[in-house]
């Protein structure tokens, strides 16, 4: 499997680290503004257009890229916006063929729009395939009614794209303006101080007179969206897994204990070893995810829920032995790793737990270990 960055990809890279590193790390975490910001500031370095196809308006869409740069913005979780959540807004844009659909789409892939996607409604399996949210058929198009929770980046987005379910057509997906005045918005911070905020919409009209999609087409597409993005966060938590053993052996170096440095203690070098190991082991099941994601639906899934479980699971022993060996300083906020670790059990949740991803496995038939490696070569995706 070969995972070296070529030229272009490590040069993309250096700079989205770059530009990462030169963000300050503030106490408070996000609020709202200063997330559109980043979000602005990383969309118009081109992460967005990365997470459309050429055709789209976009330079790649492949998952390969996005996970290389979704692992960049891991590292940084206080001062980077949520790839996870472009990823969502890109697939579901790409499936619209209505004018207004590809000029909000050409904006996006320039930086200039932030669309924020509401799907979750929580329940099982968290309103995907029948949401509660109703599209009615008006004369104009389309109205929605009912109430989406912790929509990432709805508070300054400027366009919100919504799951609903069309009378005796199953799913679809609308575009809603978010000033519009029919759509109450309550704001609030999730752990990890990620704005997000809960909906509520009444008899609001959608922008389009069709939906992007509708029916079974709408629902592969949305499982598509989300496998991606699922992907790209488990991209990310890994990008954090990697810093947080950084910033520990740092530690380790500096500090010092019975007048040697930590470092020089068998035991703590023995802890740092059993991180670098399962950070390893991760990585190979996000190779296999990526892989398994140009594939099949079904076994796109799977890789996607053995990723999530994984990956989750190994950040909160990774990110919680950093704290660890950190002691009293890893849990302030003027410091990387208390953020990273916060960012990790928030993700964890996200989009589905463990229990709900080996549940789907299950579901599905499909053993949660992976005893042999999907069809496919994962290119050019490096060790962040």
């Amino acid at each position: 499997m070969n995972v070296m960055p070529s030229y272009e990809q490590e040069e993309f890279r250096t700079g989205v680290r770059r530009l990462a590193d030169a963000a300050p790390l503030e106490p408070g975490g996000f609020d709202a503004a200063r997330y559109a910001a980043a979000w602005s500031r990383f969309a118009e370095a081109g992460v967005a257009g990365l997470c459309l196809a050429p055709v789209m308006g976009g330079f790649s869409g492949a998952a390969e890229d996005v996970a290389l740069i979704a692992a960049e913005l891991g590292r940084a979780p206080g001062a980077t916006p949520r790839i996870e959540t472009m990823v969502l807004a890109a697939v579901l844009l790409s499936s619209g063929a209505e004018p207004a659909i590809a000029r909000l789409r050409e904006k996006f892939a320039a930086g200039q729009s932030q669309p924020a996607v509401a799907w979750f409604e929580g329940g099982d399996p968290y309103g995907q395939d029948m949401p509660q949210v109703q599209a009615t058929r008006t004369d104009d198009g389309f109205t929605l009614t009912g109430r989406k929770m912790a929509v990432i980046g709805a508070t300054t987005a400027d366009c919100l794209i919504v799951t609903a379910q069309l009378p005796a057509r199953g799913l679809g997906l609308f575009v809603v303006d978010p000033a519009a005045a029919r759509v109450d918005m309550r704001g609030y911070r999730l752990s990890d101080t990620t704005p997000v905020a809960d909906i509520v919409f009444h008899d609001t009209p959608a922008l389009t007179d069709r939906p992007i999609a509708e029916g079974e087409h709408a629902r592969a597409i949305l499982h598509k969206a989300l496998d991606h993005a699922l992907i790209a966060q488990c991209a990310a938590t890994l990008g954090g897994m990697d810093r947080a053993i950084n910033l520990s052996i740092e530690h380790l170096k500096t500090r010092q204990q019975f007048g040697r440095p930590l470092a020089d203690f068998q035991a703590l070098q023995h802890r740092v070893a059993d991180m670098f190991i399962a950070t390893n082991d991760a990585r190979s099941i996000l190779y296999a995810a990526i892989a398994a994601s140009r594939g099949d639906a079904v076994p796109r899934a799977a890789a996607a829920s053995r990723c999530k479980v994984k990956i989750s699971t190994s950040a909160r022993s990774v990110i919680g032995d950093a704290l660890h060996l950190h002691g009293g300083i890893g849990i302030t906020t003027e410091y990387p790793v208390g953020h990273l670790y916060r960012r990790a059990m928030v993700d964890s949740l996200l989009m589905g737990d463990a229990d709900y991803h080996l549940a789907r496995l299950e579901a599905g038939g499909v053993d949660w270990r992976m005893d042999e490696q999907p069809a496919g070569v994962v290119e050019c995706l490096a060790r962040a």
